[in-house]
């Protein structure tokens, strides 16, 4: 598979949501849910990366602007995903 069919696959919706709740489970919750119950996470299933904040706009708005071409996956620590797509 090319980089560019790679990229282009991850950022399907079911495949979003299957990647960030497989790097939700392998990197994050253990720490995440025993430190910030509740909060919103928003993960680029691109990279691994997390943005943590109390709103949508929050996470979004700091996410974008560390990486503005990323496929992002949200969910509430502790809670499953927050908006099915």
């Amino acid at each position: 598979m090319t980089e560019s069919n790679r990229t282009a696959d991850s950022q399907a919706p079911d495949a979003v949501v299957q990647a960030g709740e497989r790097i939700y489970q392998a990197r994050y919750r253990s720490l995440y849910e025993s430190r910030f119950p509740g909060k919103l996470l928003l993960i680029d299933v691109e990279n691994g990366r997390v943005y943590r904040g109390e709103s949508v706009a929050e996470v979004l708005r700091l996410a974008e602007s560390q990486s503005p071409q990323g496929a992002f996956y949200l969910r509430r620590v502790g809670s499953e995903s927050l908006y099915r797509l």
